[in-house]
């Protein structure tokens, strides 16, 4: 019987979640529950907040509201214009790999978000970095300009926009090729785009 409730319940979410004009719903069960069937109790609550989750995606913005995509949660970011579930999970996942974002340009780091979509989303982000990245993004614009032919894997991850996923790809491309001829040719490592080589004009160097 308890079985079966929670069976009902958990499909009840996805149908409630899964309507017309919702976001996609993903739950995991929580670490010790792991592995394991959930209580029913566990999954009532499960339910609880991803319908809160859900309720507040769909919220408007309230008149002169701003979100900061270095902090909000993929739900929180659905409330903005032009960004559904799959793009709001790829704006989290490159804060995540490649650091955080510095002005509403470097959204253009995310696949799908263009200019358009840039320039429609700026009046709604609040980019407030960190003491932390100010202090990174301080060092970096401060010291000479990197030669990315040279420097290893953590100094190259001090430049905007390149964390450690994109320094593996450069320096696995500059082995490949036997290093950058021109800054330009950054564009040809995968996951560098217009926006982030805007961002390192001035603090690179190929020679």
């Amino acid at each position: 019987m308890a079985i079966g409730t929670v069976l009902i319940l958990a499909g009840t979410v996805v149908r409630l979640t899964f309507s017309p004009g919702a976001a996609e719903v993903s739950w995991t069960p929580a670490p010790e529950t792991a592995g394991e069937l959930p209580t029913l109790e566990q999954t009532i609550r499960a339910v609880d907040e991803e319908l809160a989750r859900r309720a507040e995606a769909r919220m408007p913005l309230e008149p002169g509201e701003r979100l900061d995509p270095n902090s909000a949660p993929a739900h929180q970011l659905e409330r903005l214009p032009g960004i559904g579930p799959a793009k709001a999970f790829a704006i989290v996942e490159e804060r995540r790999k490649n650091g955080p974002y510095t002005e509403p340009a470097d959204l253009g780091r995310v696949s799908g978000i263009g200019a358009a979509l840039l320039e429609r989303l700026a009046p709604y982000l609040a980019l407030r970095s960190n003491p932390a990245s100010r202090a990174v993004l301080g060092t970096v614009r401060r010291s000479q300009p990197v030669n990315i032919n040279q420097v290893g894997r953590e100094q190259l991850q001090e430049l905007p926009g390149i964390g450690p996923v994109r320094a593996e790809s450069i320096i696995a491309y500059r082995e490949r090729t036997g290093g950058f001829r021109s800054v330009s040719e950054l564009m040809e490592v995968a996951g560098i785009g217009a926006a982030i080589l805007r961002g390192l004009q001035g603090r690179i160097v190929t020679h």
